[in-house]
């Protein structure tokens, strides 16, 4: 019965791996949202600079034929961001797939993954439109560029529908911003979730191995220290540090997190030096403070888990 029960838990091992694995394709999906704000961001400045070179042209209207190549190259340049952004909308139309079997996948560990694929699927659709509503104006805007160069009687006209038509684009861009953020803020979020996940199915499968050496009766094995493990890590020198400094949650982590593996180091001496009583107590001790452990990495879950989410 013993033998068949650390022989099941190896399937907890194989779940914490695709765990990971989602953890680690999040982060590079989260690089292709943060692209996608640094071409918006491109593509505003560039609006934001065309809505000065305006000013410009109201104040120097006479010059209408030089303030239009200025406009008509303005105006290329807003296309090519446009251009990007829709391929990028097109990558996030995979994320949302992706998304959706994750969520089937991991079940009840990627709570997120619901919100996650919703919210991917809303970012590709207000992409697309609004990106297709920037072109569109910006095709107007050319119309217009090009009327100033052909008739210089048609200056301030013209200029006022340009000045309108960069306002409305400008607008439009800036929902596809604020869309693109909340989107990068609930890939990174999720992205956090699984790895935590991750950590609190690790300490299964490293008590699983203390049990198996003991199982075994394997007095030469050995487990890593608190510091060696991926938690460790994260904790000490990693993202969680800066993530949570100053938190009290993330500060009383470490004491149960060290008397897990000290415990079970020790469970292991007990066991090499024949003494059953001190062992059992040790691995007890594992227990209680495996469980303190995994109900504050739920807490920092709670913690960091965006309001739309939590």
């Amino acid at each position: 019965m013993c033998q068949n029960l650390l022989s099941g838990i190896n399937n907890v091992e194989v779940i914490r791996n695709s765990l990971l694995t989602s953890s680690e394709q999040l982060k590079k999906e989260e690089e292709i949202i943060e692209k996608l704000n640094e071409k918006n961001l491109q593509a505003r400045n560039f609006i934001h600079a065309l809505l000065d070179k305006m000013c410009e042209f109201e104040k120097h209207a006479e010059n209408g034929n030089e303030v239009s190549r200025t406009l008509q190259a303005s105006v290329e340049d807003i296309r090519e961001c446009v251009s990007d952004i829709n391929r990028l909308a097109n990558q996030t139309d995979l994320l949302a797939i992706n998304s959706a079997i994750e969520a089937a996948r991991v079940g009840t560990m990627g709570r997120g993954f619901t919100v996650l694929s919703k919210e991917v699927k809303c970012l590709a659709e207000e992409v697309k439109n609004q990106s297709a509503k920037i072109e569109k104006i910006t095709n107007d805007i050319k119309k217009s560029a090009d009327q100033v160069s052909d008739n210089g009687t048609t200056v301030i006209r013209a200029h006022v529908i340009v000045r309108q038509e960069v306002n409305e684009a400008c607008e439009a861009l800036e929902e596809v911003i604020k869309r693109s953020a909340r989107m990068q803020s609930v890939i990174r979020f999720i992205s956090r979730q699984q790895f935590l996940n991750t950590v609190k199915l690790d300490h299964i499968v490293w008590k699983q191995q203390v049990y198996s050496l003991l199982f075994n009766k394997d007095k030469k094995g050995k487990v890593n220290t608190h510091h060696e493990c991926r938690l460790g890590k994260w904790y000490y020198e990693g993202e969680g540090h800066a993530l949570f400094v100053g938190n009290e949650k993330f500060r009383q982590l470490e004491r149960p997190h060290a008397e897990v593996h000290n415990s079970g180091r020790a469970a292991l001496t007990a066991f090499c030096q024949n003494d059953v009583t001190a062992m059992a107590d040790f691995l007890e001790k594992i227990e209680q403070a495996s469980s303190q452990v995994i109900l504050i990495i739920d807490c920092l879950i709670e913690q960091i888990a965006p309001d739309y989410i939590a």
